[in-house]
């Protein structure tokens, strides 16, 4: 039999296993289909459906992928004739801790808008 001590630990340990749930993590699958939308609007010249589209991934995401997103919406916004709504997207960011890769990218639009 076990003693209360042993069962009080067995029960706490069972009850923090239950309660923790992992976050799921998104497959580059689900990357690739999430972004398939955009990316059709932007290969067929529709850059400010494609830019709003980026900003709703973007709202959905975290961390760099949201980060991501936004910087490819500022690109669509560029090529869509709306500088202004790609300055407001760069001026976001401003001062967040970016990744090289992206630090790359917002270079890439703020030449964009050069």
């Amino acid at each position: 039999m076990l003693n209360t001590r042993t069962l009080s630990t067995v029960i706490l340990a069972t009850a923090l296993i239950v309660g923790c749930e992992s976050v799921p993590q998104r497959s580059e699958t689900d990357d690739r289909e999430a972004t398939r939308v955009a990316r059709t609007h932007m290969q067929t010249g529709e850059y400010l459906p494609a830019a709003q589209e980026y900003l709703r991934l973007a709202g959905i995401s975290q961390g760099d992928a949201a980060l991501a997103y936004r910087l490819d919406a500022a690109s669509a916004f560029v090529l869509a004739k709306r500088p202004d709504a790609a300055v407001q997207i760069l001026n976001g960011i401003r001062g967040q801790q970016l990744s090289r890769n992206l630090q790359i990218r917002r270079n890439l639009v703020r030449a964009q808008l050069a």
